[in-house]
C-alpha cells in the first residue's frame, strides 16, 4: 500500500462545501487517484509511478481518475 502522508488529499475548501457522504466518496477516490500516479502514474506498462514530491506538489487527480499537471488556477 502507498502512503500518502503528507500528500494533502483534500482541500480545505473543498472540505467546506461537501457533505459528510459527499467528503467521505471525494476523498476515497482522491486517494485512489494519488496512490495511482505513485505507482503507475509515469509509466503503467513498466509500473512505474512518479517521484513522491511530484506528486506531493504537482498534480490534481480529476473524477476519471486520470493526473493533470497542476497550474495556477487549480482548486483542487
Amino acid at each position: 500500500m502507498t502512503d500518502l502522508d503528507g500528500i494533502t488529499v483534500v482541500t480545505e475548501p473543498s472540505e467546506e462545501s461537501l457533505n459528510e457522504r459527499q467528503l467521505s466518496d471525494y476523498r476515497s477516490q482522491r486517494e485512489d487517484c494519488l496512490k495511482w500516479l505513485l505507482t503507475f502514474g509515469k509509466n503503467p506498462d513498466k509500473v512505474e509511478g512518479y517521484a513522491f514530491e511530484t506528486v506531493r506538489i504537482g498534480w490534481t487527480c480529476s473524477i476519471g481518475g486520470s493526473g493533470s499537471k497542476r497550474d495556477d488556477t487549480s482548486l483542487i
